[in-house]
């Protein structure tokens, strides 16, 4: 949907710690440092992936519905996960947008209250 699109906080604002590997050029790859200079957010979250590959998938199915998805990484007991997600200013329109992204992908959503000071 459109309306989604003004709606959405884009993974690239601000810039500074976007992290790109060699070989993989479709979604940014995001680490907690940009998010948290973005300060509070509501991010829907649709999966989680040890492979890449696979979240990179998901993302371009997402992009393909008009939102501006991204991979997020966590390193977690020395496994790395890549988790697809959509960044939000407020609760209602997240849950709205979890809510519309899991009737159209097919999968489990949730939506996450990150807020840094």
């Amino acid at each position: 949907p459109a309306s989604s699109q003004n709606e959405a906080i884009s993974h690239k604002q601000p810039a500074g710690d976007v992290v790109e590997e060699a070989g993989h050029s479709q979604a940014p790859l995001v680490s907690e440092q940009t998010l948290r200079a973005a300060g509070q957010l509501f991010v829907v979250q649709t999966g989680s992936f040890l492979n890449r590959e696979n979240a990179e998938r998901l993302a371009s199915v997402l992009a393909e519905k008009g939102l501006d998805p991204y991979v997020h990484l966590l390193v977690k007991d020395n496994k790395k996960w890549f988790s697809v997600r959509v960044n939000y200013r407020d609760s209602k329109t997240a849950i709205r947008m979890a809510e519309q992204v899991k009737k159209d992908v097919g999968m489990p959503t949730q939506v996450i209250d990150l807020f840094y000071e």
